[in-house]
């Protein structure tokens, strides 16, 4: 049955088989109409990495944006529910001005930037790339995390900030903290105009906690960022996954909106929170 209760939200940050989704573009969107959604867009992981020069099997191919955005506007026009196009583009600093440069070319209405890699190691794939680390590495990885969010953001480049303090992913804590280096990634944020998301794909995580959590949110929200709130689906079941429980998260901190966007420009919209969490 339908839940009125997320028509104010958007759902911006999904996935599909065109990177590591395991559902078609078409799918997702039914299932965001199905939901309530007020919008949904598709944000597939589009990768230039400096490692390899072969397609990778968790993001679209490198020749494939001309096919993804014609499926896109193709899916659209069979549903009733308003859609928007995005890519999520991962950031490395040898090659991010390319990918950048590529995407750039088509009508996004918005666009997400991630950091998945500190050098070539793979931040969220899998626990089995943790465990072999010592405590000195695994601070390591936090810390050029944190480095790499900050570069990404000072380009300017994108509107929407992924998943802030991704590597708690597998609860692998840090020995020291970094509150330093994420208030200026938070500060460049703001300072630029971007928005960052509260990912709510980390309730299903060996973190067991958003991204990022409510400490990073308050400092959100103390220096004037935005937020959206976003599922991080990969498939139909989870587009609206755990909107509530966030929006109340969000309302603890201090927020009473969240944003829209449309061919890269963004409106307010506030929310309403209901008892029922949608997707808990």
């Amino acid at each position: 049955m339908t839940d009125q209760t997320l028509s104010c939200f958007s759902s911006y940050h999904n996935h599909t088989t065109w990177s590591d989704g395991t559902a078609s573009i078409e799918a997702m969107l039914v299932a965001a109409q199905e939901a309530g959604l007020g919008e949904i867009g598709i944000s597939d992981h589009y990768v230039l990495t400096p490692y390899a020069d072969e397609d990778l099997d968790w993001a679209m191919p490198r020749a494939g944006l001309d096919d993804y955005v014609a499926e896109m506007l193709k899916a659209a026009a069979n549903v009733d529910i308003t859609v928007r196009l995005g890519v999520e583009v991962d950031y490395f600093p040898e090659t991010f001005e390319a990918a950048i440069e590529r995407v750039g070319q088509y009508p996004l209405d918005y666009l997400i930037g991630g950091v998945h890699f500190a050098n070539d190691f793979p931040i969220d794939c899998h626990a089995s790339f943790w465990g072999p680390l010592d405590q000195a590495q695994v601070d390591g990885v936090y810390r050029l995390y944190w480095e790499r969010v900050l570069e990404l953001v000072e380009t300017g480049a994108c509107d929407i900030m992924a998943h802030l303090d991704l590597p708690k992913k597998f609860a692998f804590p840090p020995s020291v903290r970094f509150d330093e280096a994420a208030a200026r990634a938070i500060d460049a944020i703001a300072r630029v105009g971007m928005v960052a998301e509260i990912n709510t794909n980390g309730w299903n995580k060996p973190c067991e906690a958003s991204y990022p959590d409510a400490a990073l949110l308050r400092r959100c929200y103390q220096a004037g960022v935005p937020v959206v709130i976003s599922a991080d689906a990969h498939e139909t079941g989870a587009v609206g996954q755990y909107f509530q429980r966030a929006a109340r998260l969000l309302q603890d901190v201090g927020y009473g909106e969240t944003v829209r966007f449309s061919e890269r420009k963004r409106s307010s919209v506030p929310f309403g929170v209901s008892g029922a969490s949608s997707g808990a």
